[in-house]
């Protein structure tokens, strides 16, 4: 009789050209997360930036709201933000809403003609006053020739 014993082999060895490259692997998985996330990380900030900015829309639409019913209601403005709150008991306004943006509770009312600048700004900042852009020349006039008036029914019309 024969003895079919198993015979005990050793635990097969990686050849030395496989060693590195599960690390390889590893390490271009990692760079492709990264440039990803390098590429998405400017689109999520304007997004964000986005949905503060709608929210801050939202609030201060909250606000108009709740300042017409106010002015329905007792004929008057209100004199502060905290009468829109609760004034005899009624409520114009759920709660004083932060500004999503900066993050603080800082409304202000804008009274009629506060809305307007001091002066006309351009690019970076830039005073429009007594220049060229908008097709005003320095002495007044349109800025080219042959521009009709904007009432009129075309703006370059030839000279009749």
């Amino acid at each position: 009789m024969t003895n079919f014993a198993p015979t005990r082999r050793k635990p097969s060895q990686a050849h030395h050209s496989e060693e590195g490259f599960t690390l390889l692997v590893v390490i271009f998985l990692v760079a492709l997360l990264t440039l990803a996330l390098a590429i998405a990380l400017p689109r999520v900030t304007k997004e964000i930036q986005r949905d503060r900015e709608i929210e801050t829309m939202h609030r201060g639409k909250q606000y108009a709201r709740a300042i017409k019913l106010y002015y329905k209601k007792f004929g008057a403005y209100p004199p502060n933000v905290d009468a829109l709150v609760k004034t005899n008991n009624i409520r114009f306004l759920r709660k004083r809403y932060t500004d999503p943006i900066t993050g603080i509770d800082d409304w202000k009312p804008v009274l009629f003609g506060q809305n307007k600048t001091a002066t006309a700004m351009g690019f970076f900042g830039q005073s429009l006053t007594g220049s060229t852009i908008a097709g005003i020349g320095p002495s007044g006039g349109n800025g080219v020739a042959g521009a009709s008036s904007i009432g009129s029914s075309s703006f370059f019309g030839s000279s009749n």
